[in-house]
């Protein structure tokens, strides 16, 4: 019986993986990618209570942050879309860093999958869209 149920999930598992689409995010999905990103930010202060919490400004400015974010060549928001339902975001830039050597590198910047949809691999994947956005503009990565 449990080794039934383990095939069940296993196969229930990568059915989902399959069927997760890994893309740029589009400013119709703004206002999701702001929730998940709140979720993010919930799941971060109750982990751990010494984090810096968001003020309501800050809350109120994320939608406008994305949105710039999304026409910015430097910037990437990617969503995981399962069903038309985003579940999960990752937002990395090419920045610049004069204290180092290279001083234009891609940093990770955000990267969050919503409870239910996690150890499937779609943070992974996730990761990888930000490494080839990076290896096209032959930066390094910084995480």
């Amino acid at each position: 019986m449990i080794v039934h149920l383990e095939l069940v999930y296993q196969k229930a598992c990568v059915s989902i993986v399959e069927s997760v689409t890994i893309r740029k995010a589009e400013a119709s999905e703004i206002d999701e990618i702001v929730r998940v990103h709140l979720s993010l930010q919930e799941h971060l202060e109750s982990s751990d209570s010494s984090i810096w919490k968001y003020t309501e400004d800050k809350k109120r400015s994320l939608k406008q942050q994305f949105t710039e974010h999304l026409v910015d060549e430097n910037s990437l928001v990617l969503v995981a879309d399962v069903d038309a339902k985003v579940v999960g975001f990752l937002f990395a830039a090419v920045s610049s860093r004069t204290e180092y050597v290279p001083s234009i590198v891609g940093s990770l910047s955000s990267i969050y999958v919503r409870r239910n949809y996690r150890r499937r691999g779609i943070g992974s994947r996730l990761i990888r869209g930000a490494c080839g956005f990076f290896h096209r503009r032959k930066r390094s990565i910084s995480i």
